[in-house]
């Protein structure tokens, strides 16, 4: 192996060590600042890659995030969770009975999340400047507006509540 692997492996390994120690020292309350840290950074380098290496500003990076976690939140949530949650309209039959571990709904996610990605980044892409931020601030806006009336696969209005920490 080259001496740059090595490194970034040792860096990775001393990475999830500093993790484990720091989640059985700190309190929820600062392992919540970490955890937002961490999506917060990896929201950084994404604004990065399209506005920094391509030059475009593109603002729709919410929506992405919001279709991925719908995503693993639904497939990672127990039937009783998803009766509790879905009391007024209840929740499309397909999606009733389906619990998955975190490591496949956290992959089944990111596949959703690019999947809605390339969709909008086909049309959206060919657009330059102001344009670019415009139409990605609209998809990000119709996201919310489609998660807000789909009553029966993300809750509406009320959201997902009572969501564990940790999943199986």
């Amino acid at each position: 192996m080259k001496k740059k692997n090595i490194l970034t492996l040792i860096s990775i390994l001393v990475f999830i060590f500093i993790l484990v120690i720091l989640n059985l020292i700190l309190d929820d309350y600062k392992m919540r600042i970490f955890n937002l840290c961490g999506i917060y950074i990896i929201l950084g380098l994404s604004l990065n890659l399209i506005n920094g290496f391509t030059g475009l500003f593109s603002l729709g990076h919410a929506g992405f995030m919001a279709v991925g976690a719908y995503t693993s939140a639904l497939l990672t949530m127990p039937k009783e969770l998803k009766e509790m949650n879905f009391f007024l309209k209840p929740i499309v039959p397909w999606l009733a009975n389906v619990e998955w571990p975190f490591l496949p709904a956290l992959f089944m996610a990111g596949l959703m999340a690019g999947i809605v990605g390339i969709i909008i980044g086909a049309p959206v892409l060919r657009l330059k400047d102001d344009y670019l931020a415009i139409a990605t601030l609209g998809f990000s806006e119709i996201i919310r507006v489609v998660f807000t009336n789909t009553q029966s696969l993300t809750n509406g209005a009320l959201g997902i509540k009572g969501l564990p920490s940790h999943t199986n």
